[in-house]
């Protein structure tokens, strides 16, 4: 599975709890949705030799560029909102 539909399936709600989260926060932020990657797929992601918060940076970063493709196909939504006390980007579909 590649990235982009790796995200698609990881931006839909799993549960009753998931559908209520996103009705209230507007969707997934960058980290929750690579959270809920495949567990491979996350490990190719975080691969490398550098350190651990680099390959979380990178990681995120080719996740939030997969997004954008989805966002300019239409597929997938942008919000800001505000989470506790920092506004954040979250992610939903169209």
């Amino acid at each position: 599975m590649n990235l982009e539909d790796a995200i698609l399936e990881a931006l839909r709600p799993r549960g009753r709890r998931a559908v209520l989260l996103n009705f209230f926060t507007g969707g997934l932020t960058v980290l929750q949705v690579l959270e809920r990657l495949p567990p491979d797929l996350k490990q190719v992601l975080l691969a490398g030799d550098s350190l651990p918060q680099e390959r979380r940076r990178g990681a995120l970063d080719q996740v939030v560029k997969a997004l954008f493709v989805h966002i300019d196909a239409g597929h997938v939504q942008r919000r800001r909102t505000r989470l506790r006390t920092s506004m954040v980007d979250v992610y939903r579909l169209a």
